[in-house]
């Protein structure tokens, strides 16, 4: 099914969602239908025996939400997954009221491959953490689970380690943001 799917009855319309990686080859369906839900907290746990979150792009698409990377948590792009130029690890768009706290994780990519031009297309926009709110989402296999468009404002990213993107860490497109920590 579609990322949107994966959502159904997934998790509470409010409280704290907890998602858990079962296919540690790729965990983007778990993790993108936490942040899909309409739980106030999302709170990533570190895998069993330090695995990393292996994940294509990730949306974060709904305001007034808290996501927490505990320690230990390495969140790190699926190798071969970011062919588009504006591929990002972790996409905050249309959204005011956002907190990423991540103290003690880490967000990696692979650098070295989006360089080598025989395997990507040349660009300098994959980011880490991409922030934007004009971005239209109504033809997107989720857009039932985001704004069409809406204000970017009032975000906090607070700590987390940030290595071998493509892009920068945190690519910033609206108002009232903080990144403090964050290394």
């Amino acid at each position: 099914g579609s990322l949107s799917e994966a959502v159904v009855g997934s998790y509470p319309s409010f409280g704290v969602a907890t998602p858990r990686c079962t296919n540690h080859s790729d965990c983007t369906a778990e993790l993108q239908a936490a942040l899909f839900s309409a739980a106030s907290v999302v709170d990533v746990l570190p895998l069993p025996a330090g695995r990393p979150w292996v994940v294509r792009p990730l949306y974060l698409l709904r305001n007034h939400t808290t996501v927490i990377f505990r320690p230990g948590v390495h969140v790190q792009a699926k190798r071969g997954s970011y062919h588009g130029i504006t591929d990002c690890l972790i996409n905050i768009w249309n959204v005011h009221n956002v907190s990423v706290i991540a103290n003690g994780a880490r967000f990696s990519m692979w650098k070295d491959d989006y360089l080598n031009a025989s395997l990507y297309r040349p660009a300098q926009w994959r980011h880490a953490f991409w922030l934007s709110g004009n971005m239209d989402t109504a033809h997107s296999p989720w857009h039932g689970n985001a704004p069409t468009r809406g204000p970017c404002r009032d975000i906090t990213i607070e700590g987390g380690e940030v290595s071998l993107t493509g892009g920068d860490a945190v690519q910033v497109e609206c108002d009232r943001v903080v990144v403090r920590g964050m290394h």
